[in-house]
């Protein structure tokens, strides 16, 4: 059995193996072969049937390709409709890790908003009436946390 394992081993070596494609192409061909025999035409369950096993070829070929380069990139390809990359996707990530951290700090700080530039002053909790100063205009004026 050891030979035997080793001559598989060496075999395996450098080949794609298994990805989402491989398995979707493996799983509808076997639903077409199994399902064929459901339908009465003649040439509609033969045409199934070759189908299915045409797919199923095809899934155990790219499985034991040896150009991962080209498989890789047609696995891409069919990944790329169920990624939510892109721009708005990285927005919308963006968006959600801001809102996480501007959570996270008004646990520990009061948000006061500058009369002159309206922009945002963080403040520590519980200093009572505190005279601050904008980071942005430098203009000053109290608030209380």
């Amino acid at each position: 059995m050891n030979g035997f394992q080793k001559k598989l081993e060496d075999f395996l070596r450098g080949r794609h193996g298994s990805d989402q494609l491989s398995f979707t192409l493996s799983l509808l061909g076997l639903v077409l072969v199994f399902c064929s025999p459901a339908f009465s035409s003649q040439g509609l369950r033969t045409t199934l049937s070759f189908l299915g096993i045409a797919l199923v070829i095809y899934s155990v070929f790219r499985v034991f390709s040896k150009d991962d380069a080209a498989r890789t990139k047609e696995n891409e390809a069919f990944m790329r409709p169920f990624r939510r990359d892109g721009a708005a996707a990285a927005r919308r990530r963006a968006e959600k890790e801001r809102k996480a951290r501007m959570k996270e700090k008004l646990k520990t700080h009061e948000l006061f908003y500058c009369p002159k530039c309206k922009a945002a002053c963080y403040v520590p909790k519980g200093k009572g009436k505190v005279r601050i100063t904008c980071p942005k205009c430098g203009e000053k004026f109290i608030g209380k946390t």
